[in-house]
């Protein structure tokens, strides 16, 4: 477990892909329970954030309630600054936004772009920039990078990306192609940037990591 910042209120942890945010019904190890561990079982310790298990990167935890309830309302409010940097196979624009409405099928653990007017439909927005566009064998391009997220919907980046036609590189579920033709590849998407407000000494916190995209790149 790589410890990225510490202190009284927080800590926050560089995850590993392949983790779980929190235990579920495989049994494996997950994130929480290894922070949890760490602190020697605290009174209190909340996952402010999650991450999707096939992806790595910035993810924080509150070692108590009213840390807990200040980010949360920041993240309500959409006062946090989260990016996400990825490969994704095929040409991105230089820049783009997107918005579209998503349906979470609880029972697959998937969800789906769908019309805004359908029954527990929610609204998911993001917006990306090109970092290098680069030729590729089998894609004719891929294309690294960086991904502004306002919502934070059930696997929201990898869904809608695939739907604008540039599914993650080695995404499973949403990439056709790994789905299709490989048993098991790591997900090329990080979360790479978290920045938010701390009432209490009145100053931003930043956290930045640069994970080597390059390993997926062949």
């Amino acid at each position: 477990m790589e410890i990225i910042f510490e202190n009284k209120d927080i800590i926050v942890i560089n995850k590993e892909q392949g983790i779980p945010c929190q235990s579920d019904k495989t049994g494996d190890k997950d994130l929480y329970s290894e922070v949890f561990d760490y602190l020697n079982e605290p009174k209190y310790l909340a996952l402010l954030h999650r991450l999707d298990r096939p992806v790595g990167g910035i993810i924080l935890f509150a070692k108590n309630e009213d840390f807990a309830k200040i980010i949360s309302q920041q993240i309500s409010e959409r006062k946090v600054i989260k990016k996400y940097t990825a490969i994704v196979c095929g040409e991105a624009k230089d820049e783009d936004y997107l918005e579209d409405y998503l349906l979470k099928n609880q029972r697959l653990n998937f969800s789906k772009i769908v019309n805004k007017n359908m029954r527990n439909a929610k609204k998911a927005e993001l917006s990306y920039r090109l970092i290098e566009k680069i030729p590729h064998e089998d894609f004719g391009f891929i294309s690294k990078i960086e991904i502004e997220l306002f919502t934070g919907r059930h696997h929201q980046i990898r869904v809608q990306l695939a739907n604008a036609g540039l599914p993650v590189y080695g995404d499973c579920k949403y990439n056709k192609y790994f789905l299709h033709t490989h048993n098991f590849v790591n997900t090329a998407l990080f979360s790479t940037y978290f920045k938010f407000y701390n009432p209490k000494n009145k100053e931003y916190l930043c956290f930045e990591i640069n994970p080597d995209l390059d390993k997926f790149l062949y």
